[in-house]
């Protein structure tokens, strides 16, 4: 009597409601990412009846809704682990996509531009980004069979935790517009940082440095250049005015700089509530405008400090009117008889010295 080996079992065929049901999953989290990246119109607004729900409501239903993602996404993780269960697939997927749609709302009824918006825009960019990566990975684990299967379930537990990871960084959203914005002028003191320092590089390199590397480029030796082209630096180097212009220059994004610390310092929060006008949302409009010009104008100077230097004396004289519109915006934001003496005087301080500096020394 012969025997024969049984044969191995059939693989199960993916149900294919709970396919599509994925899908369409992935599909909402396609459209809120489209919503996200179109420019904001008119309709967007929630319906005038309906009171606007204020900026602090918005900014912790979004966090709060974050988190529920993330509940959820660990949820449908456990749901697809073997032996699958269906019932608790469909059952997450319908809560994930209520979420998706309160998400939804939810950035609808925030404002259309400024600090936190952005803030919140790009928060929810990233975490819907990550719910349609699980939901894919979780549909190509679901439709692969053996190793491959397990392999893929792998690969979702780690997009499991990416969802979790921006829920966490949802909690790091600013608690108001201007904390927001403290955050934006921080990132261009960074900036103003790294011209302050290309600019002392060109104040502080030598004639007889620039000479040494010019030889050396004539030679065939080392280049600071990673092409061996000639360094533009050796191969102009700085006559004595242009070295003073250079060094004016340095000075007047020295103080530029200070008078940006100086707004940051001023609009901390312990400081602030003595100044309530900082707060003001026409205050942070026109200030945040004006420091992303200044921002823009320093870069332009520092690359006109380059020889011949044209045009370095009209991109100093923009980088100090920039400065003193400013200046003269952080004084009348402060209320208070003595606050605002006080404020006023230093920032006519600031204005004579920008005076000086932005005409480079001619």
């Amino acid at each position: 009597m012969s025997t024969s080996s049984p044969k191995p079992a059939a693989a199960a065929v993916p149900d294919a409601a709970i396919t599509s049901a994925i899908k369409a999953s992935s599909e909402l989290c396609s459209s809120i990412l489209s919503d996200l990246a179109a420019p904001p119109t008119p309709t967007d607004a929630p319906p005038a009846t309906t009171p606007a729900p204020s900026l602090a409501d918005v900014r912790n239903d979004f966090v709060e809704l974050t988190t529920f993602l993330g509940k959820e996404a660990t949820a449908l993780s456990l749901a697809f682990k073997p032996p699958i269960s269906l019932a608790a697939v469909r059952g997450t997927l319908e809560k994930i996509n209520a979420l998706l749609l309160k998400l939804r709302f939810c950035l609808k009824c925030a404002p259309s531009s400024g600090a936190l918006a952005k803030e919140l825009n790009w928060t929810a960019q990233e975490t819907v980004e990550a719910v349609q990566r699980l939901l894919d990975g979780s549909l190509a684990a679901y439709e692969a069979e053996g190793k491959q299967a397990k392999e893929l379930r792998e690969v979702n537990l780690r997009l499991t935790a990416q969802v979790w990871e921006k829920a966490e960084h949802a909690k790091q959203l600013s608690e108001d517009e201007l904390q927001a914005t403290r955050r934006q002028w921080q990132n261009v003191l960074g900036l103003l940082d790294d011209c302050l320092e290309e600019v002392k590089e060109m104040e502080d390199s030598s004639p007889a440095e620039e000479k040494d590397e010019e030889e050396d480029a004539e030679e065939g030796g080392d280049s600071d250049s990673d092409d061996g082209s000639d360094d533009f630096r050796s191969s102009h180097p700085l006559s004595d005015s242009e070295r003073a212009r250079v060094t004016a220059a340095h000075m007047l994004l020295r103080i530029g700089r200070l008078l940006l610390q100086r707004l940051i310092t001023s609009t901390a929060p312990k400081l602030s509530a003595a100044a309530p006008g900082y707060g003001a949302s026409t205050f942070l409009a026109t200030s945040s405008r004006l420091v992303q010009s200044l921002s823009a104008a320093a870069d332009d100077l520092a690359e006109g400090l380059e020889p011949p230097q044209t045009d370095a004396g009209e991109l100093a004289e923009a980088f100090g009117a920039i400065g003193k519109e400013l200046s003269v915006a952080i004084e009348e934001a402060v209320e208070g008889a003595d606050v605002k003496e006080s404020e006023g005087k230093w920032q006519a301080m600031w204005r004579i010295q920008v005076d000086k500096l932005q005409k480079l020394g001619s």
